[in-house]
């Protein structure tokens, strides 16, 4: 038959969404983000070897089951190359939420897997401070000079006890411009 939709099925999860941890959770210990941080890691790494992008990554579309484990959810606007239904769909459009999306969307450069840890570093950010690393500022960028204006706020402050190791790595995660994140997730 001649295809006319691309289908996703996906598993029933008992849990509860990231955002609604973090709610339960708001000062939590670094072992327990760094536990949730590589298993968000290892989702992203199998999108991302499978030529895939996520561009929606955020704690609304993560669940986390009653075994700790930890689930990508939400799968439509997950860009997937090669795939025949999926070409009408511009790859620079912005599909997700803007306080997780990545500045190269807004200013029409190429997008890819740095694209997604920028997502990724927003919310392990927002994890371990509860605000987020640009403010709103990221999610109003419309051009390169604005881009280059976004000032990240250290997440290392007087309310959490992010060390400066993870600080940098979240500065470098969410850098404003992809080819200065870092190269890959691992």
């Amino acid at each position: 038959e001649t295809r006319s939709g691309l289908y996703v099925v996906t598993e029933y999860i008992e849990g509860k969404t990231l955002r609604q941890w973090m709610r339960d959770n708001p000062h939590p210990p670094i072992e327990t983000v760094r536990d949730i941080a590589k298993q968000m890691i290892t989702g992203l790494r199998a999108f991302h070897r499978r030529d895939m992008l996520h561009q929606d990554f955020r704690p609304e579309n993560l669940m986390i089951d009653s075994d700790g484990t930890v689930k990508v959810i939400d799968l439509g606007s997950t860009r997937i190359e090669g795939i025949e239904e999926a070409k009408d769909m511009s790859f620079n459009t912005i599909l997700g939420t803007l306080q997780y999306t990545a500045p190269e969307y807004f200013v029409g450069d190429p997008i890819g897997p740095k694209s997604d840890q920028f997502s990724l570093g927003v919310i392990l950010y927002e994890m371990l401070t509860g605000r987020l690393p640009y403010g709103a500022d990221a999610a109003r960028v419309q051009n390169r000079r604005q881009r280059s204006r976004l000032s990240y706020r250290s997440a290392i402050d007087g309310s959490n006890a992010a060390p400066f190791w993870i600080d940098d790595t979240l500065r470098k995660a969410t850098h404003p411009i992809s080819h200065r994140r870092f190269a890959a997730l691992s």
